[in-house]
């Protein structure tokens, strides 16, 4: 679809060895919603190792929250994805710091979103929900505690690595805009 719309398009697995994207040649590359279904930490440095290789200007990752699984437990509750089992590859923000510092990316910022302040959203279950619930349905699932968080508990993240210094700090500010990206893409 994106080559009869006149773009140039390749479709690959970033993940095998003998594929090397040319080096810049698109503006920006995102990984929305992928890091967490890769097998191993070591395949999501691999992916991202190629986006940051092959973008000019930005990488934007967007990731999951797994940083409140522990916290979450102790209140009788989980965020439904944290224990989906496609999702075999649960980085934390400390993770990507880990990860940019190896790789060489200093120049990021993390935007979070979807906060949660209380336990009466949908996506958060209780403990006892089976594994891949996708919303609390309390007919199949029971009650759940309704707990206030005495902390933020984000849903997600963007991640917006500058891979070019020249894009000045105006520029940058629209990019890792949250409005910006929220108004164009549906994740």
């Amino acid at each position: 679809a994106a080559r009869s719309a006149g773009f140039d398009a390749m479709f690959c697995n970033l993940l095998m060895n003998d594929l090397e994207l040319p080096a810049r040649c698109v503006e920006f590359a995102a990984a929305a919603d992928v890091l967490e279904h890769l097998p191993t930490e070591c395949d999501a440095v691999t992916v991202i190792r190629r986006l940051a290789h092959a973008a000019r200007e930005f990488l934007l990752i967007r990731h999951p929250s797994f940083e409140d699984v522990d916290y979450l437990a102790n209140l009788g509750v989980r965020l439904n994805w944290t224990d989906w089992t496609d999702h075999t590859n649960m980085l934390k923000l400390d993770d990507f710091r880990r990860i940019f510092a190896e790789l060489g990316l200093t120049d990021y910022v993390i935007v979070p979103h979807m906060l949660y302040t209380d336990s009466s959203h949908d996506s958060v279950v209780p403990l006892s929900t089976p594994p891949d619930t996708v919303r609390y349905d309390p007919e199949a699932h029971g009650p759940k505690p309704m707990v206030a968080f005495d902390r933020p508990v984000w849903g997600k993240f963007d991640i917006f690595v500058r891979l070019d210094p020249a894009i000045d700090d105006a520029a940058w500010q629209r990019i890792t805009s949250v409005d910006g990206w929220e108004a164009h893409w549906e994740f």
